[in-house]
């Protein structure tokens, strides 16, 4: 089970790592001189040299230096910029990896308190993994312990931080989809 958690985990960090957020395209610069003479220059991007106006939420990023349709921030763990493209891939990748780190307190902290001995034969559930563990405790018993720790603690620390991440971002994504819901039955965006 930690093993299919962690692969889904790492498919869907690659996947959102190498996905178009939802760069917009830049313009030639008599275009963009075209633009500027009669657009509102608050709509217009001075680094990429286009409009943001028909793009509702765009924001230029300084780290990617493009503008992204729909911008809610650059990731740095995966080096690429979250937008109306891949953020419901990110909320994946968070959602797998929350799923894996709680799995892994859950297999794990009963085993390095001493609460369940994965030697004996009625904690072999393969459904909750001792099993699996109980190879490894065929170790030394330190060993085993520091293996225990050295996963446990990563897992503990980042457990917390990574759920109220994911809190903050389904409620923005939420948000942005009650927004367009909202802004595209209205006749606002009808007018001249």
């Amino acid at each position: 089970m930690i093993e299919g958690l962690y692969l889904l985990s790492l498919a869907l960090f690659l996947v959102t790592w190498r996905t178009d957020p939802g760069f917009i395209e830049q313009r030639d610069r008599p275009q963009f001189m075209r633009m500027l003479a009669k657009c509102d220059p608050a709509t217009l991007c001075p680094y990429c040299e286009t409009s943001l106006q028909p793009f509702l939420q765009s924001k230029h990023c300084l780290i990617c230096n493009r503008c992204v349709k729909g911008f809610d921030h650059h990731c740095l763990w995966l080096g690429n910029c979250i937008g109306d493209k891949n953020h419901k891939l990110f909320i994946a990748f968070l959602l797998a990896t929350l799923c894996l780190l709680s799995t892994t307190i859950y297999v794990l902290y009963p085993v390095f308190t001493g609460t369940i001995d994965p030697m004996s034969h009625r904690n072999t559930n393969s459904k909750t993994g001792y099993l699996y563990l109980s190879g490894l405790y065929e170790l030394d018993h330190l060993i085993f312990k520091c293996l225990c720790i050295v996963n446990l603690i990563p897992a503990l620390i980042f457990l917390l931080p990574l759920s109220y991440l994911l809190f903050i971002q389904a409620k923005s994504y939420w948000g942005k989809l009650r927004y367009w819901n909202t802004f595209a039955s209205s006749d606002f965006h009808r007018l001249d």
